[in-house]
């Protein structure tokens, strides 16, 4: 919907994109960690990416966690300039996005969103 609204084309869902978003959730579920990289460094989005069999071009993730009940996802990645641009950027093609729920960063239960997006090579 964000797209259309700004005359762009809609992104085609992805299952390898999916399950890597759904590895980079597991990841950082496992080792507690928050962010585009783990703490030691490992664990960038574009790890899993190309582990999950995506041959791209261009590639991006936006990560969202709230507590159970909380807010929008896209609500609050459209009000961040980086995670807008994201998900209005003209190149991608193609989206993953997987929803984890868990006991996780301290919190008793939150839900932990992460979002992939690419542009295939053979698109560009």
């Amino acid at each position: 919907m964000q797209r259309s609204e700004n005359g762009i084309p809609t992104l085609d869902a992805s299952e390898k994109l999916r399950d890597s978003a759904c590895a980079k959730a597991d990841d950082m579920i496992a080792r507690d960690y928050w962010g585009h990289h783990a703490p030691d460094g490992t664990g960038d989005p574009f790890v899993f990416i190309r582990e999950a069999g995506v041959n791209y071009s261009t590639a991006a993730e936006n990560l969202f966690y709230s507590s159970t009940g909380g807010p929008d996802p896209v609500a609050n990645w459209m009000q961040s300039p980086g995670h807008r641009e994201n998900i209005l950027n003209p190149e991608f093609a193609r989206v993953g996005v997987c929803l984890r729920t868990a006991a996780y960063q301290g919190l008793p239960e939150a839900h932990l969103y992460v979002q992939h997006f690419a542009t295939p090579m053979a698109e560009r």
